[in-house]
């Protein structure tokens, strides 16, 4: 692991203990420079400027995509990515081995692979991994990525991503993004 990766985690580790990601917490204050998005279900932080977009998948998953500016043609400052799919169809252990199995045929090399706490979450797991990508002009590059998978009581599952190029998180402010990331009760009538 290099240290860039060692220092991202560190500081992604400390900051996710010290902010927590707790659903019966106060939404956190919005840092400087941040807009906050609430989702159904959820809530986080991301740098003001950055490009939001919607989507859904071929499933009829929500999604939704948050870009930063673009480093390099092919390549941005950083993403924050979030799957939606209510109800989760597949079992939990499941969709883990999925994530498992693609990063084994995909050449993402992942580093932290374990279940966490998320208040408000029947189960979550954080996976950090590293990814080779190719820029728009075919030049090589590695993403570093943190995906925090989220089963809520109510089976809805979670998939919340921050990536940024290798040893970019902290230009990013992905440590923040990460930080505030909070599951939150659907009400009534959503999702």
């Amino acid at each position: 692991m290099t240290m860039r990766v060692r220092t991202l985690a560190a500081a992604v580790a400390c900051a996710a203990v010290l902010a927590g990601c707790f659903a019966g917490d106060p939404e956190r204050a919005t840092p400087a420079g941040f807009v906050r998005y609430r989702g159904e279900g959820y809530t986080f932080a991301y740098p003001a400027g950055w490009t939001l977009r919607r989507a859904t998948d071929e499933r009829g998953h929500q999604l939704l995509h948050i870009d930063g500016p673009d480093v390099t043609p092919g390549v941005s400052l950083g993403q924050v990515s979030v799957g939606r799919e209510r109800p989760a169809k597949l079992p939990f252990e499941e969709q883990l081995g999925q994530y498992r199995a693609l990063s084994v045929m995909s050449g993402r090399k992942v580093s932290v692979d374990r279940e966490v706490k998320v208040s408000g979450a029947e189960r979550a797991h954080r996976f950090e991994a590293v990814q080779p990508v190719r820029t728009s002009g075919g030049q090589p590059a590695q993403l570093q990525i943190i995906d925090i998978y989220v089963l809520t009581e109510d089976r809805t599952l979670l998939d919340f991503v921050v990536r940024a190029p290798e040893g970019g998180a902290a230009t990013a402010r992905l440590p923040e993004v990460l930080a505030s990331f909070q599951v939150r009760p659907v009400e009534r009538g959503q999702g």
